[in-house]
C-alpha cells in the first residue's frame, strides 16, 4: 500500500514513538543514550531535514525513558539550541543525565510563546529502576528518508532529470 491509513489523530506513522507535550503538561523520564543533531527547514508539518550549510536550524534528538503505567517506554524527544544548552549546564553543573530523573515541562499553545523547561529532581531511580530503564533498546534518530538518501545517493551520479 502507497499511502497507508492516517491515524485518527491525524498523527503521521511514528507519532506515537515522540514525546509529545500540550500546554500545562510535563513529563518525567532519564536519557538513554547519546544525542543525534541534524538540521531541518520549515515548521511542523513541512519540516524537511537538510545537512548541514544548506540554511537549516540545528536541533537535536534523545532518546528519553518515560513510565507508562507499570511499564517502561522509550520516546524519542526532539528540542532545539534552548534545550540543548539547559541539559548542557546540567551536566557541566554535575549533574548525570543517564542516571537522574529529568521533568521536561511546557507552557504555550503556539510557535510564539511555548517555552519548554528542563528540572532534574533530586529523587534519583531505585537502582532495579534505572536498570531497567537503561536495558531497553533505543530508537534509531537519525531521519530515515535521509540516512537512505545517503546510503543510495552517490554523488558522481548525474540526476535522471
Amino acid at each position: 500500500m502507497m499511502f497507508p491509513p492516517r491515524q485518527a489523530n491525524g498523527e503521521s506513522e511514528g507519532g506515537g514513538l515522540y514525546l509529545r507535550l500540550k500546554d500545562g503538561e510535563s513529563i518525567t523520564g532519564i536519557l538513554l543514550g547519546n544525542v543525534h543533531v541534524f538540521y531541518s527547514v520549515g515548521f511542523g508539518a513541512d519540516t524537511r531535514v537538510v545537512g548541514p550549510g544548506e540554511g537549516g536550524k540545528k536541533k537535536y534528538r534523545h532518546n528519553f525513558v518515560v513510565k507508562e503505567g507499570q511499564d517502561y517506554a522509550v520516546r524519542i524527544w526532539e528540542f532545539g539550541p534552548k534545550i540543548y544548552d539547559q541539559l548542557s549546564a546540567l551536566e557541566a553543573s554535575g549533574w548525570e543525565l543517564n542516571k537522574s530523573l529529568l521533568t521536561i515541562s511546557r507552557s504555550g499553545s503556539t510557535k510564539e510563546n511555548t517555552k519548554y523547561t528542563v528540572t532534574p529532581n533530586k529523587k534519583e531511580p531505585s537502582e532495579a529502576a534505572l536498570k531497567a530503564m537503561s536495558s531497553l533498546p533505543p530508537h534509531e534518530l537519525e531521519h530515515k528518508a535521509r540516512a537512505e538518501a545517503a546510503q543510495t545517493t552517490d554523488s558522481s551520479e548525474a540526476l535522471p532529470f
